[in-house]
């Protein structure tokens, strides 16, 4: 009896001590699963920071510059290759182009245009006629050379030109003349009464000294002013040669033109004026300008013809 009972002592001690493991394990459970949950919250604040952080960086400055290239080159091509640009020098072109200018000689008030190359040119086209072989105005005795010059075509190949006389100031000796144009087939060419031109034409001719014009306008100017004759035959008509234009500045008394030198050759044109840029003005300016200006006109012929 006793032999059992201390068997069965010892088997109550054994099942009390493994109650003990068994609460200390369940006890110590918790523990490690706060551990473990406080662990992974701090592994998720702070994720690993990602080896090519910096590519994504140079990458989108990599596009933007190939973008700001393309469009340089692009504007580069456009006003350097496709226009062609110039600055304008002199008062001969007045008031159109370098109206802010103080003189001839002004280099600091001009305008800048641009222009391009085309198959034929017409009436009212501002063109750049090249001087560099002296074709027009003699280069020899000038300190700075005229390598081109800006005119507005008046006349084209096969169209007959004349200058009439239209009234006199006999107090200043000023012969006001105009002109006409007629193209091959005898039809008159509207040139809008040539409302771009600064002021009327005249020739300055004082009987005291009668060289100052008619020798500078000699294919017309001697009938222009001479009053022996009557004022019906008081002209003179010049025809121009295939594939020649015949040019005038809209500074018609400040300017050397066809009519001094005669007639221009097409393979002289450089190209017509496309954008002008003027003084003061940006480039962007101008081109909204003229954009602005096609919208208006193709509006207009719309309207005219629906």
């Amino acid at each position: 009896m006793e032999e059992n009972r201390d068997f069965q002592t010892n088997d109550e001690n054994k099942s009390q001590n493994e109650s003990i493991d068994l609460d200390e394990l369940v006890k110590s459970i918790p523990e490690q699963l706060n551990i473990s949950q406080e662990t992974e919250p701090e592994q998720m604040a702070e994720p690993e920071k990602p080896k090519f952080e910096g590519y994504k960086t140079n990458s989108l400055l990599f596009h933007f510059l190939c973008v700001f290239g393309v469009v340089f080159l692009s504007i580069f091509f456009v006003f350097n290759v496709y226009f062609k640009p110039i600055t304008v020098v002199g008062q001969s072109m007045l008031p159109t182009i370098n109206a802010e200018t103080l003189s001839n000689e002004d280099t600091t008030r001009t305008d800048m245009v641009y222009y391009r190359e085309k198959e034929s040119y017409t009436y009212g086209d501002i063109v750049i006629v090249s001087n560099e072989e002296s074709h027009y105005i003699d280069n020899s005795n000038r300190d700075t050379p005229v390598n081109f010059l800006i005119k507005r075509v008046v006349a084209c190949p096969g169209d007959t030109i004349t200058f009439y006389f239209t009234n006199k100031d006999e107090s200043k000796n000023l012969y006001y003349y105009d002109i006409s144009v007629k193209n091959s087939s005898g039809k008159v060419i509207e040139l809008n009464e040539e409302s771009y031109i600064l002021e009327p034409m005249y020739l300055h001719f004082d009987k005291t000294n009668p060289v100052i014009y008619n020798n500078f306008y000699k294919n017309f100017a001697p009938y222009i002013v001479n009053e022996l004759l009557p004022e019906s035959e008081r002209k003179a008509s010049i025809t121009i040669a295939e594939n020649c234009y015949f040019v005038m500045g809209d500074n018609r008394n400040n300017s050397s033109d066809s009519r001094a030198f005669g007639q221009v050759a097409y393979e002289d044109i450089c190209g017509n004026v496309r954008i002008q840029v003027k003084y003061g003005e940006t480039i962007w300016q101008s081109i909204f300008k003229a954009l602005k200006s096609y919208l208006s006109v193709s509006l207009n012929y719309l309207k005219e013809n629906l």
